[in-house]
């Protein structure tokens, strides 16, 4: 039996309201629907931005890794500029202190231009390290412990030196390590070197042994060099020395 229309514009009775069933608000459940998405998007892209913030930043300290740091190149042309420090001996007094440390132009283990002016960038202290080495890596984390929230010691800059790199041997490439490690500071990766020479970086600073900081004052003249582990408070002596504090 066919039921009966109600007409248009009248209100329903009791009986027409039960009939005609209740009316779904399609429209409002769509809307809703779009809304519990969007929300669950929002949160799935929050989530997975924090954890690439965290990379970066993961390793043994809090320190920010500097840009440039986390890159798989190795080896890379290194232009110096100014007269190249003689060989270090260890022998007192140091012949090249006073001597103007030399600028070093190149690139990051990112592949990004870097340069290390100690005229400009001064006073600092530049660390030449080798990825394979174990007294650098006990060293780093050192170097990156002392360091201020700013990524200085006191005010005195750091820079490395990725030198001596081999594919052959453990921790390679060194820019993951560093990276890892939190360094602070801009890393110039070193020349590939010919066999019997040294890279063109740490031929420049005189280098010899690992690790081995310079530590440059104001002026961008040489104040101390050292080769080998220097522990914590041998690291503090190196930048007050370059800080003029001491």
């Amino acid at each position: 039996m066919s039921q009966k229309k109600p007409t248009a514009g009248r209100p329903l009775s009791r009986v027409e309201a039960a009939r005609s069933g209740p009316r779904v608000p399609v429209f409002a459940l769509v809307a809703g629907g779009l809304a519990v998405v969007l929300v669950i998007a929002i949160v799935v892209v929050a989530l997975t931005s924090g954890d690439d913030d965290e990379s970066v930043t993961s390793g043994g300290s809090d320190a920010p890794a500097a840009a440039g740091v986390d890159g798989d190149l190795a080896f890379g042309k290194v232009t110096v500029e100014g007269e190249p420090l003689p060989e270090y001996t260890g022998a007192e007094p140091d012949p090249a202190v006073g001597m103007a440390a030399p600028t070093l132009t190149g690139v990051d283990p990112s592949g990004g231009p870097v340069t290390i002016d100690p005229a400009t960038d001064g006073p600092m202290v530049v660390a030449f390290l080798a990825h394979w080495c174990p007294h650098c890596q006990a060293e780093v984390p050192r170097l990156v412990d002392v360091a201020d929230e700013d990524g200085t010691v006191d005010g005195v800059s750091m820079a490395a030196v990725a030198t001596s790199s081999d594919p052959a041997r453990p921790n390679f490439p060194p820019g993951p390590w560093l990276a890892d490690e939190g360094w602070p500071g801009p890393v110039l990766v070193d020349s590939e070197a010919e066999a019997g020479q040294l890279p063109t970086a740490a031929a420049a600073y005189g280098e010899a042994g690992f690790p081995f900081l310079v530590a440059i004052d104001a002026d961008g003249e040489v104040v101390a060099r050292a080769s080998g582990e220097q522990g914590e408070d041998g690291l503090r002596e190196m930048f007050a020395l370059a800080a003029g504090t001491t």
